[in-house]
């Protein structure tokens, strides 16, 4: 396990008890002693939180673009003893009541990203389209006795990236080998330019993946496709994906440093390396259960009104 994963695991259990302390200040009937020991624990995790905060703000290729997407995570980093203290301020108390609701929530969504963290690559999208037989998605046309599933494909941040002016070399499809719920390395690879079929279909019909387990147990064999973009585009890259992200149309993307080797992949110079998972991954988990699936990738486009919720089906 990853030192990054077990943070991870520090801050979700920091989180649950953060919450626990938070109900009780402002719920339960306490002593004056057990009051002070709420606010002298709750400060530690302030802290921590802080810390963490500050490391991965550190960490951060952009920091603007941190601060953008991160920095309502400040709010949780306020101790319980703030809200009691200026609480005794009529002026300002009913406020301060509402803000500290506003910390609890936060607290959950930091929960959240935890407990999100193992399963987040296996996604492209929520999204998906629904059509029964006869009926068609996009360009095909759903045969007799089957029904047709459509997913996002990863040709959709292709596309945004080329709409917003970014160039982007599509280097390979492969299957990625997941290890302790992050990406590995590469382990099978078919270059675009070397080949007239799509690898996703090639790695599926061969059976060559192990999403399932990568989602259960966060070691696998999952899709995923690796591409450059010339490094002075990336902050455009990341405003790109944050607009992707709040349609619904991208869930995961890796975007690593400039040069060096991506999952043991080396980048050309001047270059960034990026990670795109396959929307097919869904499909490769279906044929992994012995489901008797047609794959057809980069099949058309479809009408985003026409796509629904996966959890909503």
């Amino acid at each position: 396990m990853t030192k990054r994963n077990l943070t991870e695991i520090l801050i979700g259990i920091l989180a649950v008890f953060s919450i626990i302390l938070v109900a009780v200040e402002s719920l339960a009937d306490v002593s004056a002693g057990m009051l002070k020991a709420i606010y002298i624990a709750d400060g530690v995790i302030c802290c921590v939180f802080a810390w963490d905060f500050i490391i991965r703000l550190k960490a951060s290729e952009s920091k603007s673009h941190f601060l953008k997407t991160s920095g309502f995570e400040v709010l949780a980093m306020i101790p319980a003893v703030a809200f009691y203290a200026l609480g005794a301020i009529p002026a300002i108390s009913t406020g301060f009541r509402s803000l500290r609701l506003v910390r609890v929530v936060i607290v959950f969504a930091r929960m959240r990203r935890v407990m999100m963290r193992s399963g987040g690559f296996l996604k492209r999208s929520n999204l998906v389209a629904v059509a029964s037989e006869g009926e068609r998605l996009g360009e095909v046309l759903v045969p007799h006795g089957k029904v047709g599933l459509a997913t996002v494909s990863s040709v959709v941040v292709n596309g945004s990236f080329l709409k917003a002016g970014i160039p982007i070399a599509s280097r390979f499809g492969g299957i990625l080998q997941i290890r302790n719920n992050e990406p590995l390395r590469f382990i099978d690879l078919i270059e675009y330019d070397g080949s007239t079929l799509d690898p996703y279909e090639i790695f599926i019909a061969g059976r060559m993946t192990n999403v399932t387990e990568a989602s259960k147990h966060g070691a696998g064999k999952i899709l995923a496709s690796f591409h450059e973009i010339p490094m002075p585009s990336k902050l455009a890259v990341l405003e790109v994906i944050d607009r992707l992200k709040s349609a619904g149309l991208c869930n995961e993307v890796i975007l690593e440093k400039p040069s060096g080797l991506v999952c043991e992949v080396p980048v050309q110079l001047n270059n960034v390396g990026l990670l795109l998972f396959s929307g097919l991954n869904p499909v490769a988990a279906a044929a992994e259960a012995g489901i008797n699936v047609t794959c057809k990738p980069m099949s058309g486009v479809v009408d985003i009104q026409t796509l629904r919720n996966f959890h909503d089906l």
